[in-house]
């Protein structure tokens, strides 16, 4: 499934785009802060999640005016990851539908696997 979503060119970009992402925002919250790179992945992927947690929480004025930017910024792709991903599979899955229905439709005419064109 991942190799699938994967080929999608905007499926990719959006995937690096939140790594990306991410590791900035781990970065400086683990150098402003002064958190561990554990906790600072940690609140940097929950805040982009919009995951509620309270035992971390910027302290400086600089750190609340990047985690709003940054939560703002990353819920917005987050979304349109999804959105990305299920179209991706959505189209995939109609691909794959109408492949064995051309094969069904090849295999009722005579033709196929499993023998040769009945000609009587």
């Amino acid at each position: 499934m991942f190799r699938i979503v994967w080929r999608n060119p905007a499926s990719r970009a959006a995937c690096i785009t939140g790594m990306v992402l991410t590791g900035i925002a781990t970065a400086f919250y683990a150098t402003v802060e002064e958190w561990s790179l554990i906790d600072s992945a940690f609140f940097a992927i929950i805040t982009g999640l919009t995951i509620s947690y309270e035992g971390l929480a910027p302290s400086s004025p600089l750190s609340k005016v990047f985690t709003a930017f940054y939560a703002l910024f990353s819920v917005g792709l987050f979304i349109t990851l999804a959105a990305t991903f299920a179209s991706t599979l959505i189209a995939e899955n109609r691909r794959r539908r109408e492949r064995k229905h051309k094969s069904d439709l090849h295999m009722k005419s005579g033709g196929g696997r499993l023998g040769h064109p009945h000609f009587y």
